[in-house]
């Protein structure tokens, strides 16, 4: 797994991924600019996400759960790729130790995907997961 990992930290696939990393970073943007809405990303009181996600038309609600189903699965993969190279690249001992958190990131990111689907799909409950 580790020889395969170690394919990040080529300098094309670094500058790869962090391309890709500002590109997807930007549809989050363009995407919350053109349907005018906050990501629930950005909030961490339950209380807020309900109150938001209930002032929140269906239409972006739909694009919302479209977004986080579409570019919030991508961006782990691309982030998280980006950082473990970068890792890998840059600490040659306890590797393993410093790769942890890098690779933790994209079940936990792909996680709170799943989550804030169901919040915006009527399920309130899991705002206190």
């Amino acid at each position: 797994m580790l020889r395969y990992l170690k394919r990040l930290q080529q300098r094309n696939v670094l500058i790869s991924l962090f391309m890709a990393t500002v590109l997807l970073t930007l549809s989050f943007a363009v995407v919350i600019t053109i349907w005018d809405f906050q990501i629930i990303d950005e909030m961490y009181i339950p209380a807020e996400i309900i109150a938001h996600v209930s002032e929140m038309s269906e239409r972006q609600r739909l694009v919302h759960i479209w977004t986080t189903a579409t570019l919030d699965v991508l961006y782990p993969f691309v982030y998280g790729g980006l950082l473990i190279g970068i890792t890998l690249k840059c600490f040659e001992e306890n590797t393993r130790l410093y790769l942890f958190p890098s690779v933790a990131i994209v079940p936990v990111d792909l996680l709170e995907g799943v989550v804030q689907v169901l919040v915006l799909s009527g399920y309130h409950d899991f705002a206190t997961f």
